[in-house]
């Protein structure tokens, strides 16, 4: 189920009455500043291939996006990057794995707000960057909700002399990749409400050009924090084991 007005470049296939509908090429959904969204409806399937995970096509949202049923992402990149900045994003997101996830330019005048009843998975690479303006509000969380990370965990802030954090007290990050990670950041302060690093295996490794400042606690629970030479500074709680 698509709704809201608006360009939307979506080729697919499929039918809403057998539940899923497949991505033809690469889609970009809103084309212009008023309401657009995606909806996946309760029992409907989103799929990022059209052969089974051999051809996977990347999606771009301009505005909101709700999942209610199920987005099979496959290896693709799902990019929230608003076609005007000053408008309010609204993610809503219950227990939705995505592969690559980036928000780009999220909140530059106005606010993203995810509003989850349930955790999101990342299973390789989650970007925050910053490209355009001078100020970027905080990404809100309105519930309590982690973001489990699989791969590397990346804030970019590319435009120089403008501000940009990230995080409440309600959004945790979790990182749970079995293999080594990256922990980046170039120009944020993060200001959620902890960390905490949970693997199997494999390393943490800090990076960027950026203290990393955590303005909560860090856990650890599993698997290597490598500081690389970086400076790492923990507000709260320290908690190894």
């Amino acid at each position: 189920n698509m709704n809201g007005t608006g360009t939307a470049t979506l080729s697919a296939t499929g039918s809403t009455s057998t539940g899923t509908i497949t991505l033809n090429q690469n889609a970009v959904l809103g084309a212009d500043n008023t309401l657009q969204s995606l909806v996946i409806a309760n029992g409907k399937t989103l799929d990022a291939s059209p052969d089974g995970g051999t051809t996977v096509y990347n999606m771009q949202i301009l505005r909101h996006f709700t999942n209610n049923g199920n987005y099979n992402a496959r290896t693709n990149t799902t990019l929230f990057a608003p076609v005007n900045t000053s408008l309010t994003e609204r993610i809503t997101v219950p227990n939705t794995t995505f592969y690559n996830l980036t928000f780009s330019d999220i909140g530059n005048n106005g606010s993203c707000t995810a509003t989850m009843s349930g955790n999101i998975i990342v299973g390789n690479n989650l970007t925050f960057q910053k490209v355009n303006g001078n100020t970027m509000r905080t990404f809100n969380w309105p519930y309590l909700n982690t973001i489990d990370i699989r791969g590397n965990f990346t804030l970019n802030k590319i435009t120089a002399n403008s501000t940009a954090t990230l995080g409440n007290s309600n959004m945790k990050i979790k990182l749970t990749g079995s293999a080594n990670q990256l922990m980046s950041n170039s120009g944020y302060t993060f200001n959620g409400s902890g960390i905490t690093i949970a693997k199997t295996a494999g390393a943490v490794t800090l990076a960027g050009n950026t203290t990393w400042v955590i303005k909560h606690n860090l856990t650890m629970t599993g698997g290597t924090l490598n500081l690389n030479g970086k400076n790492l500074t923990v507000n709260n709680v320290l908690i190894i084991g």
